[in-house]
């Protein structure tokens, strides 16, 4: 989905601290690819983490007849919303991955024919990402690099405008895409820039 791939964005952290770009991310061993990799890794997972609108998914589930209720492996975070909002609810396992019941004693048995209104936050790949969320995961993933390979602290409070940036970019489009306004409260909540979320109906 996003204009960046995976080689664009680990050049756009190398150059950030001065190295040269590289032709392919096909590398051995601990190197300095490899740690950008890592970075860019870890900032993708991090910049996903509260749920954007590309990765958060607004679901209805009902317990099977074992009264378990499984959802995809690769959630970050659960949550509740709607007629499930008081509902108290966690992920646990993986392969298969299920909820428990935080308000009953963390079972992860469930009252059959019961139905969860959930909001789920799922991880995605890099490549996947739109634009803006990208060039907020690498530019965060460029400061982090440079801090850990040079620690100039100069690159770094350049990298941390950059990065801030990327972030303020990454939420206005969010806004425009959930189409949150404060004028219109009936049609969604407010979503500030670095501020509180719109986190779907209630």
């Amino acid at each position: 989905m996003g204009a960046l791939s995976r080689l664009d964005a680990v050049n756009r952290i190398l150059v950030a601290s001065g190295e040269f770009p590289v032709s392919s991310l096909t590398v051995s061993g601990a190197n300095d690819v490899t740690i950008a990799i890592q970075m860019l890794n870890e900032a993708t997972i991090m910049v996903q983490m509260n749920g954007t609108n590309t990765n958060t998914i607004y679901s209805e589930v009902l317990p099977d007849n074992n009264g378990k209720i499984y959802v995809s492996d690769n959630i970050i975070h659960v949550d509740t919303y709607g007629n499930s909002a008081d509902r108290n609810v966690a992920a646990q396992g993986r392969n298969p991955t299920y909820l428990i019941d935080l308000d009953n004693e963390g079972t992860s048995v469930f009252e059959t024919g019961t139905s969860l209104f959930i909001k789920t936050v799922v991880q995605i790949d890099f490549e996947d990402l739109e634009t803006a969320d990208q060039f907020f995961a690498c530019d965060q993933a460029a400061r982090r690099y440079q801090i850990l390979t040079v620690g100039d602290k100069q690159s770094d409070a350049v990298l941390n405008e950059q990065a801030m940036l990327s972030r303020i970019n990454a939420r206005s489009k969010d806004v425009r895409a959930r189409d949150a306004n404060f004028m219109d409260n009936s049609k969604s909540y407010w979503a500030s820039i670095g501020g509180r979320r719109y986190w779907g109906p209630r």
